[in-house]
């Protein structure tokens, strides 16, 4: 997505910094920016969760998902005394936490938890 901090509009080299017309040309273009970027990031979250989605909603899928399920330990909070396997018990809850996010999640609760912003 794109940086709040980078929404100040651009200006060339024949642009007026006070003209309002300028500014307002400047800041629309910027604006249509921002929203082809958004529109190309929520493409591509559509995309990736439809993929996922393929992948394990089938019978083969399920039980490979039941695998990971045991193995990535999502039923258990990840913690551990030893600061190594805690690390390693938190890298893989995060995959399995991915996989479930994609194939659980509607499109509108992904795109929110993903990018911070829930567009309708």
């Amino acid at each position: 997505m794109v940086d709040e901090n980078e929404l100040e509009p651009t200006f060339d080299d024949h642009s007026d910094l006070f003209d309002p017309a300028d500014r307002a040309r400047a800041a629309k273009e910027r604006a249509a920016e921002k929203a082809l970027a958004e529109d190309e990031a929520t493409t591509f979250l559509r995309n990736r969760r439809e993929s996922y989605l393929r992948m394990f909603n089938t019978p083969d899928g399920e039980k490979v998902f039941a695998d990971l399920r045991k193995f990535c330990r999502l039923d258990y909070a990840p913690w551990d005394a030893d600061p190594r396997v805690h690390a390693l018990l938190t890298g893989r809850y995060e995959v399995g936490r991915r996989i479930l996010d994609h194939i659980d999640l509607t499109f509108d609760e992904l795109v929110d938890k993903y990018t911070g912003k829930l567009e309708l």
